[in-house]
């Protein structure tokens, strides 16, 4: 009975999903071979910069910020799955949540907000109102080590979108994850038949 019903939601899932259409970026939908979604990309203006395990990453101008990676996610047939948009690292806490909340306020203006969850695990940091440079440096230190959660979901025709402050090698910065739901619905479908 639990694999029926389980079996019932996907079927649901993929036909609202299919009814949707693909999750486009930068009006490039995120379907197909990754190889072709990033010659599409590079047809808009964007250069090939390499691989990075088996993602295809691109480098350019992205909503008006120069030096930005685009990173292609490829499923387990190597199809675009995803699409990260991964904006310059920062130095310091103000930038980062400056250019966090400026972004958030873009992509609410167009999409609804699905979910999120902002906060350091040190409760002491989560007073915004305390803006001194001892408390931002803390921030920012906690930032690095990882401690914070930062992200916001926005439903779009498609797919979702997901604004997070991102912790990498020791290097903060703001990306924003676009993830196609007929693709997704399609691997799970996949994971479940194996």
């Amino acid at each position: 009975m639990k694999k029926i019903a389980l079996l019932l939601i996907t079927v649901i899932a993929a036909q609202f999903a299919m009814a949707e259409g693909h999750l486009k970026f930068k009006g490039v939908e995120i379907d197909g071979p990754k190889e072709q979604m990033a010659q599409k990309l590079k047809e808009v203006g964007f250069k090939d910069y390499g691989t990075k395990k088996r993602s295809l990453v691109l480098t350019g101008k992205f909503n008006g910020v120069d030096d930005c990676f685009i990173v292609i996610i490829p499923d387990d047939q190597e199809n675009a799955y995803a699409v990260s948009a991964v904006f310059p690292a920062k130095k310091n806490w103000e930038e980062l949540y400056t250019d966090y909340l400026a972004l958030r306020e873009q992509l609410k203006q167009k999409y609804p907000i699905l979910q999120y969850s902002e906060g350091f695990q040190d409760e002491t940091l989560n007073d915004f109102s305390n803006t001194s440079a001892e408390i931002n440096y803390l921030r920012y230190a906690a930032a690095v080590d990882s401690k914070y959660t930062f992200m916001t979901t926005f439903q779009a025709e498609g797919g979702d979108l997901t604004l997070g402050i991102v912790t990498n090698n020791k290097q903060v910065y703001v990306g924003i994850l676009y993830t196609d739901t007929q693709n997704r619905v399609a691997y799970i479908s996949r994971q479940k038949d194996l």
